[in-house]
């Protein structure tokens, strides 16, 4: 990442990345290898980052209309400001480009993309057939497993961690997959990376995308004994939608959300075994190009 004199510069979630020329601490590492080629109509944010001595374990989250305080887990403070467009972390460790692009970068683009009129959620994204599915569920869901599992039979991963939407299209998220130390282990793949933020992390880059892809449907993950895969009625979209915002805030309830939750929406409840991943995310696979194929019907 860098302040670009020409060109569009890079960035992810919709957003052009930049240093904030005044930033207390440099950005260590270069974020560029994970960020996309920006479109020229991205707006600009600035990112700035402060090193402390000791963080805010008492602090009181806040959001409005212009401003937003809140908590960089494990023990910091990310603090936006929307009419300069820009965003300053203060933490107690070097803020480093691989812990920019993930996991800090996504509160940022939640928020910001709240402020822009987009809809954003808490989840991963994949592409199958020209078009993108979000993929909901509770933290412990495996929401990075089954990306990983996707991207391992060469399903395109949109993004992990956040689903920004704007005009029914999916902007593409940093170019890289963050797993758990078991995940990795069982798929024998990942950098690790230390801890970042509340956890250790091992990393996989993934390809680069090419311009946002029109928004299919949501997967949301369970557990199960058996596999089951089944689409949801109404008022199971609408819950769905709902528990998964990016912005949980008295009126910040994301725009076109009824839209939205009027996509075609399935529960894909699974074993925990992920030796019958494989073949339960084939049927997953399948049934949505089913449904897809009847969409353009």
């Amino acid at each position: 990442m860098s302040r670009p004199t020409e060109g569009p510069g890079r960035g992810a979630y919709g957003l052009r990345l930049l240093d904030a020329a005044d930033a207390d601490q440099p950005l260590v590492g270069s974020a560029d290898r994970w960020l996309l080629e920006a479109d020229p109509s991205w707006p600009a944010w600035e990112i700035a980052y402060e090193r402390v001595g000791e963080g805010w374990a008492d602090l009181v989250e806040e959001f409005d209309a212009d401003r937003a305080v809140l908590r960089a887990q494990p023990d910091g403070r990310l603090t936006l400001v929307r009419a300069a467009q820009r965003a300053t972390l203060a933490l107690a460790e070097p803020l480093t480009a691989e812990g920019l692009v993930h996991p800090y970068l996504a509160t940022t683009a939640a928020f910001a993309g709240h402020w822009l009129g987009r809809s954003t959620f808490h989840g991963g994204s994949f592409a199958l057939e020209g078009r993108v599915w979000g993929l909901l569920g509770d933290q412990e869901a495996g929401k990075s497993t089954t990306l990983m599992a996707l991207h391992s039979i060469g399903v395109p991963v949109v993004s992990d961690d956040l689903v920004v939407v704007e005009d029914r299209r999916v902007l593409g998220g940093p170019r890289c997959l963050d797993l758990r130390r078991s995940t990795a282990e069982w798929f024998g793949v990942g950098r690790p990376l230390g801890r970042i933020g509340r956890r250790e992390r091992w990393r996989v880059d993934l390809p680069m995308l090419e311009g946002p892809l029109p928004i299919a449907g949501w997967v949301v993950l369970a557990w199960s004994e058996e596999l089951a895969i089944r689409q949801l009625d109404a008022a199971g979209r609408l819950g769905a939608l709902a528990t998964n915002r990016a912005v949980q805030a008295p009126g910040a309830t994301p725009p076109q959300f009824l839209e939205l939750a009027g996509l075609p929406t399935l529960l894909f409840a699974r074993p925990s075994e992920r030796s019958v991943l494989k073949s339960a995310l084939e049927q997953l696979l399948d049934r949505l190009v089913e449904i897809a194929a009847l969409d353009r019907v």
